[in-house]
């Protein structure tokens, strides 16, 4: 699988309003149009609030095409 970087999750969910619920963040990747592999990823977080784009970022790092940036 190709890898992500966190900058790239970030940038994908740029424009929520924090704190969000994992529902949010997924439909405003969405709606920004991010690449599937980002979406997929954003997919598997935990649900619970979020209350930074950092904080998602922080959440994805256990998964193998995670790159911290």
């Amino acid at each position: 699988m190709a890898k992500i970087l966190t900058k790239d999750i970030e940038n994908a969910i740029m424009g929520v309003n924090f704190p969000a619920k994992k529902h949010e963040i997924l439909d405003k990747a969405q709606e920004n149009k991010a690449d599937l592999k980002i979406i997929k990823t954003i997919q598997k977080i935990p649900e619970k609030i979020y209350n930074s784009p950092a904080e998602v970022s922080s959440q994805t790092l256990n998964m193998k095409n995670v790159i911290w940036t």
